[in-house]
């Protein structure tokens, strides 16, 4: 029993055997063949090799002296062959000088046997060296084997990544077109998560990520018994992805939206609660893309805005149409600075008392080309996602801050400059710098300058926000939150923000004289701002009769087409000169 195990282990081991003298030869050949391995045999070197390269042998044990090729060159041309590179190889020397068993070491040899040896330190070499090999080969396809699970896999939440998400979509494709069934990709969308690795840093960034991964499964509590999840994947940074199989529309639906009910709790780590806004997209076969890589993009396609509660949006050709003019134009985006595509435009505010200018807002405008003058509504969005926001906002603070300067040396003035700021601003830790930079380099003082912020930007990474705006503020910048009322409307950052101005959103302004809860909230924000000690700016005043209610209300400053749309540089100075007229006229 024991001899047929022995067999059975080293039946397909296969020895190539180098050596010039023909009895010691037919001796390893026979005690090996005995022992159960395959054993090829050669006279010199060069025949070796052949053999070697043919044969791919487990394991070749060399004379030292051949005719032809010896075996230090053997041995050379062994290790330079890539697929003989690391098979082991034994040396056979009937020699005592060691200089050779060092050189022969040297070139990679693994061990040596002396001539003459018995049978047991041959059988002792050769399996000592062959369970080596196997351990090496297990290594390499352990790893092989890691890294087609890394090309397949998520490292940080274990879930498919794309590749295999890919694959496993195609496997389903297969099989509802074989049997005539429709499936639906999800994309789902966890917005603001990207922000959490640069507040907090990677490891709770990732914690965060491995909880909502666990949660993406709570999609299979609410399955009818027909449906099943196919795969469930992490495709980007905060986007997942999973496959329903079979599914219709009113399936996907509301097994969507139960799922972003599931991702819409907290998650809490370290003792902080976290939140974040989930979207999904979704795209059916075999209406909406007929292979893998369509169903998917147009499933991220299909991704509506955030919006409270979550959101849920189906494909459709106009989506496809939107995706595809907003790629050229997040393009196009990338070179507009360079292109000087990109200008800014200035809406005065005024003083409710005696409508003297006291600044304007800087407003970001974008002619191109081919889109012609696009909203900002439509590309700012873009510069956010993509990060071009950092370098478009360090170019609007410089040039708001040039013009500003140029209007109080021309003898326009007292005034200050508004300028928006982005959350991806505030995530640049080089944003205090970059305002001092700024003030220094175009000679305007601080307190010319105001700093928009919004109140999703002060609810968002609050403890990193508020040191940058006390820095700010110490320096004497003004800082104004932005439209009041539409966000968190949180008293906790009236409170501890070091802000100066609240601008009631146009919004409320809007329609205010006709309904009483606009005025309501105007009146709320109003009496808010006088018990905090801050101004208030209402956007968007178009008429007379606003503007005289506002006031009434205390509202101090204006902002709207009833004193001037947004002008470019060039008419702001007209319009600053002739309202200077005006003034010197009424004196």
């Amino acid at each position: 029993m024991h001899m047929e195990h022995d067999l059975s282990k080293t039946a397909n081991m296969k020895i190539l055997i180098a050596e010039d003298d023909p009895i010691i030869r037919g001796n390893l050949f026979r005690t090996l063949q005995l022992e159960g391995y395959q054993v090829a045999a050669a006279e010199d070197g060069q025949k070796a090799l052949a053999l070697a390269l043919s044969d791919n042998p487990d394991l070749i044990l060399s004379d030292m002296m051949m005719p032809i090729m010896d075996g230090h060159e053997f041995l050379k041309a062994i290790r330079a062959e890539h697929a003989t590179a690391h098979t082991p190889f034994v040396f056979l020397t009937a020699r005592a000088d060691r200089t050779d068993i060092r050189e022969g070491m040297k070139l990679g040899a693994d061990d040596y046997l002396s001539k003459p040896f018995l049978r047991h330190e041959l059988l002792e070499v050769v399996q000592t060296q062959l369970s080596k090999q196997a351990l090496r080969l297990e290594e390499k396809n352990r790893l092989q084997q890691e890294t087609v699970r890394l090309k397949k896999y998520d490292s940080v939440t274990e879930l498919a990544n794309r590749q295999g998400f890919e694959e496993s979509l195609d496997d389903a494709l297969a099989w509802a077109t074989a049997r005539n069934k429709t499936l639906a990709v999800i994309f789902v969308t966890l917005n603001a998560l990207h922000s959490l690795r640069q507040s907090h840093g990677a490891r709770l960034y990732e914690q965060v990520l491995r909880s909502f991964a666990a949660r993406m499964f709570h999609i299979k509590k609410y399955l009818p018994p027909s449906c099943k999840v196919a795969d469930i994947a992490r495709i980007c940074d905060s986007s997942f992805a999973l496959i329903l199989s079979p599914a219709t529309d009113e399936e996907a639906e509301r097994l969507t939206k139960a799922l972003l009910t599931e991702l819409l709790d907290a998650v809490v780590v370290e003792n902080e609660a976290h939140y974040f806004q989930p979207t999904a997209g979704i795209a059916l076969f075999p209406r909406d893309g007929q292979d893998a890589v369509s169903l998917i993009q147009n499933a991220e396609a299909a991704e509506p805005e955030p919006k409270p509660g979550g959101n849920v949006a189906f494909y459709c050709v106009e989506t496809s149409a939107r995706l595809c003019r907003r790629m050229k134009m997040l393009q196009a985006l990338h070179t507009a600075l360079a292109n000087d595509e990109l200008f800014l435009c200035f809406q005065p505010q005024i003083d409710a008392n005696n409508h003297n200018v006291i600044g304007f807002e800087a407003l970001l405008r974008w002619q191109h080309p081919e889109f012609g003058l696009v909203s900002p509504v439509e590309f700012i969005p873009l510069a956010e996602t993509s990060g071009l926001i950092i370098p478009i906002g360090a170019w609007v603070l410089t040039q708001a801050c040039q013009q500003m300067q140029r209007w109080l040396e021309e003898g326009f003035g007292p005034m200050r400059i508004a300028v928006n700021l982005s959350a991806r601003q505030f995530e640049s830790m080089d944003l205090y710098p970059l305002v001092c930079r700024t003030l220094a380099e175009t000679n305007l003082a601080p307190h010319h300058l105001e700093l928009e912020i919004t109140e999703s930007i002060a609810m968002q990474n609050a403890e990193q926000v508020l040191g940058i705006m006390q820095q700010l503020t110490d320096d004497g910048v003004m800082l104004a939150m932005d439209d009041f009322g539409t966000g968190y409307s949180s008293l906790s950052y009236l409170k501890g923000y070091p802000l100066n101005v609240l601008k009631i959103d146009q919004v409320f302004v809007r329609h205010f004289l006709d309904d009483e809860s606009d005025e309501a909230i105007i009146k709320a924000i109003i009496a808010l701002s006088q018990s905090f000690k801050l101004a208030v700016i209402a956007e968007g005043v178009e008429t007379q009769a606003q503007a005289e209610r506002l006031k009434a209300l205390g509202c101090q400053y204006f902002q709207g087409y009833l004193f001037s749309k947004p002008l470019t540089a060039v008419q702001a100075t007209l319009w600053l000169e002739q309202q200077q007229g005006l003034a010197n006229e009424t004196a």
